[in-house]
């Protein structure tokens, strides 16, 4: 094996690109929407107060006309997402049933989010338009990102730009009318429509080649973590602290009801750092673009050719490693870190490990079916020929 290749070359790692009328396009959209934020949100409120009015949509009006547009929306956003699934439906026609499964979790898992979202914290059908914004952002920015090959990192800039969006309505939308404050469960709602709009382009980049795509689990962490740090001392004010500290702020009772009958929850930095928080890390964990299939194992030790006490990290775990190989190119750096150490032999197993304990993510495909020991088998087929030799 050469261990001395120009590593330093374009071939040894894909440099990412970020097409600046890209990125142009998916801030001045989210620009838009931010910042006529009020104009949008006047011509929701017009539309359904015309439809609550008698002899608009319905004959008596109120609930429900109110009902009727909301199934309109619905029925509106329903129709594009049908339209995706179909996309994403289209290109898995030839995967195998392995493959259907692995890209069918974060599509059940996400449903089941959104459903729970729903049922819970989001109250007006103005909502729903919220929610396909940021479906739209989140696509765009998942698209000038790498073209599709970061999407958990698309998802932290979009609920990046969902959290400038509420700063505006808390400190600049709010002079105006005291209908606005920064409210977590949009953050929430964002996240979810964001991730609307990524997944699809996960699923095709996936099916397309997850070996080749990059890890950003590291840059999940820490971006959550630095959230945590900034965000979390909040949970520690009371309501009217909290009000004191950020400024104008509603606060409301933890529970109600709407005025179409639907339960409501308003929650306050209490409630709403830690949902918020948790919400972005359980979605970038499904958008992770080098996520780990359903039929591999995170690898805990690898030890070339170990005695008979195994591997101390992993005892009594079963497993021999056999077959090919999936690498990064940084593998050839360790190689040729350990081999300018001195290292004899250099062995691809100890380079393996090095990598596991410095951070990377190794993976262990399991195969079906036994394992027959073939050197014990030729040690006894030698012994016994030896054996007849000798008699």
């Amino acid at each position: 094996m050469e261990l001395d290749p120009p590593l330093d070359s374009p071939a040894s790692a894909p440099r990412p690109s970020f097409p600046l009328p890209l990125v142009a396009v998916a801030l001045a959209v989210w620009g838009v929407m931010t910042f006529g934020h009020g104009i949008g949100l006047d011509l929701a409120g017009r539309f359904f107060a015309w439809a609550r009015e008698p002899g608009s949509l319905t004959k008596e009006g109120g609930q429900a006309g109110m009902r009727l547009a909301e199934g309109g929306l619905a029925l509106l956003f329903g129709s594009i997402a049908v339209l995706v699934v179909a996309r994403v439906a289209f290109a898995l026609r030839r995967a195998s049933g392995q493959e259907l499964l692995e890209a069918l979790v974060p599509w059940v898992a996400w449903a089941a989010l959104l459903f729970g979202v729903w049922k819970i914290y989001i109250v007006y059908a103005t909502e729903l338009v919220h929610f396909g914004q940021y479906a739209l952002v989140g696509f765009l920015v998942a698209r000038a990102l790498d073209g599709g090959r970061r999407p958990a990192t698309a998802l932290l800039v979009t609920v990046g730009l969902a959290i400038g969006d509420e700063l505006w309505q808390h400190y600049g939308l709010a002079g105006h009318s005291p209908y606005h404050w920064m409210d977590w469960s949009d953050i929430v709602l964002d996240a979810l429509g964001a991730t609307a709009g990524i997944l699809p382009l996960t699923t095709l980049r996936r099916l397309e080649g997850g070996a080749d795509l990059p890890d950003t689990t590291g840059t999940t962490r820490k971006v959550v973590l630095g959230a945590a740090l900034l965000t979390l001392p909040l949970l520690l004010l009371s309501p009217v602290t909290t009000a004191k500290v950020l400024g104008h702020y509603r606060y409301y009772p933890y529970w109600g009801e709407y005025t179409n009958d639907k339960p409501t929850h308003w929650p306050g930095p209490r409630e709403g750092v830690p949902l918020a928080l948790g919400m972005v890390l359980v979605l970038a964990t499904l958008l992770e673009p080098r996520r780990a299939p359903l039929s591999q194992r995170a690898v805990m030790g690898l030890a070339e050719k170990p005695g008979p006490g195994g591997l101390p990290e992993a005892r009594g775990a079963v497993g021999g490693i056999v077959g090919r190989y999936l690498l990064q190119p940084d593998i050839l750096r360790i190689l040729a870190e350990l081999r300018g150490k001195g290292h004899p032999p250099v062995e691809l197993t100890d380079a393996l490990e090095l990598a596991r304990k410095r951070g990377e993510r190794v993976f262990a495909y399991r195969l079906g079916g036994a394992r027959e020991n073939l050197g014990a088998a030729l040690r006894q087929a030698t012994e016994a020929m030896a054996s007849d030799w000798q008699g």
